[in-house]
């Protein structure tokens, strides 16, 4: 009967050993996981971040595509030169303003 009760014992010492196992591999992975989604969540407002500067610089681009074709024209030209030379065809008349 002695013996019995200790083998009892040893089987619930190592239910207990085994309990206390799970519930620690499962307190870590719980942990763990908590702190993957935090880091989730951070790269994803990162990633929106990211996506509006890419749509800011691809409008940036485009803006700058539109400015270098009116730079090729024979507008930006005669633009230019009225702007700053002051440059008029031959059958105009110039205003200047007192300002």
């Amino acid at each position: 009967m002695a013996r019995r009760r200790k083998q009892s014992a040893f089987n619930l010492a190592g239910y207990i050993a085994i309990f206390a196992v799970v519930i620690t591999i499962a307190v870590v992975t719980w942990v763990r996981g908590m702190s993957l989604q935090e880091q989730l969540d951070d790269y994803d407002v990162r990633q929106g971040q990211l996506s509006e500067l890419i749509a800011q610089e691809e409008n940036r681009t485009n803006q700058l595509e539109e400015r270098k074709k009116y730079m090729q024209t024979k507008q930006y030209i005669e633009d230019v030169a009225r702007e700053k030379v002051g440059l008029v065809y031959p059958d105009e008349i110039m205003f200047k303003s007192n300002k």
